[in-house]
């Protein structure tokens, strides 16, 4: 009889785990998978956007580009890492409800970067995300800035 309840506790365990994340969570993981480059960083407020030029970045260096790659281990974790512009970085990421994200235990080398790279700083205090078709935001300052990314 013990081991009877035993077994009815953990398959209701198993089913409130199951249904803790929502469809729209899902395919927002699944979504967030891939690889992204960074296109802009934004001033919501000031309605200002920095893209990438020869006056804040290294070409010579992976074509002065950010290159992010989002790999789900869950429904609601994955890990981040990729190149900005002259090291590598990588962390782990959590969808906590519909679009909000942290990003943490975020790594990187430590070469010089150009100012480009130096902004994607920012990205450790990711708040909320939107996917509209091949682009990525990530919000933060309390939505008042933002990191936009394309799909490569």
């Amino acid at each position: 009889m013990k081991s009877i309840k035993i077994f009815i506790i953990s398959l209701i365990s198993l089913g409130i785990t199951f249904m803790s994340c929502t469809k729209k969570e899902i395919e927002s993981a699944s979504a967030l998978n891939g690889t992204w480059k960074v296109v802009s960083y934004n001033d919501l407020i000031l309605k200002t956007s920095l893209t990438k030029n020869s006056s804040n970045t290294w070409y010579d260096f992976n074509n002065g580009d950010i290159s992010v790659n989002f790999n789900n281990s869950s429904s609601s974790k994955g890990t981040i890492s990729g190149k900005n512009v002259t090291n590598q970085f990588s962390g782990e990421y959590s969808i906590m409800s519909e679009n909000k994200i942290v990003i943490d235990n975020l790594i990187s080398t430590e070469i010089n970067e150009p100012q480009w790279a130096m902004m994607f700083h920012q990205i450790e205090k990711a708040e909320n995300f939107n996917i509209s078709g091949r682009k990525l935001t990530i919000f933060y300052n309390q939505n008042k800035n933002s990191i936009m990314l394309e799909k490569e």
